[in-house]
């Protein structure tokens, strides 16, 4: 505004200092006109730079800001070192890969999947290990959920001593768990997730708790080995998923709302299945999975279908009073027990 009124006040001036005899001179008014366009525009490339400049000094601003409230938030918790660089990597938008986890003095490693068939894990170091506190406090502290960049808080290569409590919490970043040891499960009871939330390549002892748990997308369990999952009663807005995974007790999924589907893909479930009034609007997939204790699917709902392909049940199965508005297809399964479907429609 200081930079137009300016140039306003010129154009004044020098018009007015050409006038003569109630007549104006009209090469001066050309002239005039000329360096009217041209202070305009002046005008209009200082107001971007400005404007750049104050873009620019805004966005510094709030980077120190966020670096600050970082650094505010670990400051007031008795980390680790291992947790203080854990915190950096994850506040600068990176994966906190707790294999890349500077001077240790030795070879830090080793194969990350704990999971994996037939490797074995080597010997991890203690500068690994994360407390469940410091999972706490990336997943739902608030300063960390108002941070400039943080949509992302990816943990591998970890162990967790203890169970990892987010109960009644809201988690705003989409937290991902990779190539790690958690070695007294994790607790989500009744907490909202406002993106997905993922366990990858890890071996989990203990409950797997999401019971009456709201995610606003999707929740992934994939490829690793866990012990007991409860998702009871939980909402999920768009797909729950389980893939080339085994499950050594059991799975529970009661009442649970899975919006965009429920697919268990390449799993191995040691003990009882139950998805009993389990619902979706999208379908059950059931693919290339085997059961060794009992599969329950009692008044499941499934708008788009149920299938069940190449899959085995080897204590039987039970879709009794189960409804869905699209197919019903079983291909290439194996039913060593009963398999019970009556009153489905």
């Amino acid at each position: 505004m200081f930079i137009r009124g300016l140039v306003m006040s010129s154009l004044r001036d020098k018009a007015s200092s050409e006038k003569s005899d109630g007549r104006v001179n009209m090469p001066s008014l050309w002239r005039a006109s000329r360096w009217a366009r041209f202070s305009v525009a002046l005008a209009m490339l200082l107001g971007h730079v400005f404007a750049g400049g104050a873009e620019q000094a805004a966005a510094q601003d709030q980077r120190e800001l966020t670096q600050a409230q970082c650094e505010e938030g670990v400051s007031t918790k008795s980390f680790s070192i291992q947790e203080r660089w854990a915190w950096g990597q994850i506040c600068a938008g990176e994966p906190a890969n707790m294999a890349d986890y500077p001077d240790t003095g030795e070879d830090n490693q080793p194969n990350c999947n704990p999971a994996s068939k037939g490797k074995q894990a080597g010997r991890w170091l203690d500068t690994r290990i994360l407390s469940p506190e410091f999972i706490e406090f990336i997943a739902a502290h608030p300063l960390y959920a108002q941070a400039f960049v943080k949509r992302l808080a990816r943990v591998e290569c970890a162990i967790v001593n203890g169970q990892i409590d987010l109960s009644n919490k809201e988690v705003r970043p989409e937290l991902i768990i990779a190539d790690s040891i958690l070695k007294d499960g994790i607790n989500m009871t009744d907490a909202r997730f406002l993106r997905s939330f993922s366990i990858e390549r890890s071996s989990v002892t203990g409950l797997v708790n999401a019971a009456g748990a709201t995610f606003d997308r999707s929740f992934t369990l994939k490829e690793g080995v866990y012990e007991d999952i409860n998702l009871n009663n939980a909402r999920i807005k768009t797909s729950l998923r389980l893939v080339n995974s085994t499950v050594t007790k059991t799975f529970t999924a009661q009442a649970t709302d899975a919006e965009s589907g429920i697919n268990l893909k390449d799993m191995s479930f040691m003990e009882e299945v139950n998805l009993n009034y389990a619902k979706t609007a999208g379908a059950l997939g059931i693919i290339d999975s085997k059961f060794q204790g009992e599969f329950k699917a009692a008044f499941l709902e499934a708008g788009v279908g149920v299938f069940l392909w190449n899959a085995s049940f080897e204590r039987g199965a039970s879709l009794s009073g189960a409804k869905t508005a699209g197919a019903l297809s079983i291909e290439h399964s194996a039913f060593r027990g009963a398999f019970r479907a009556g009153g489905l429609d």
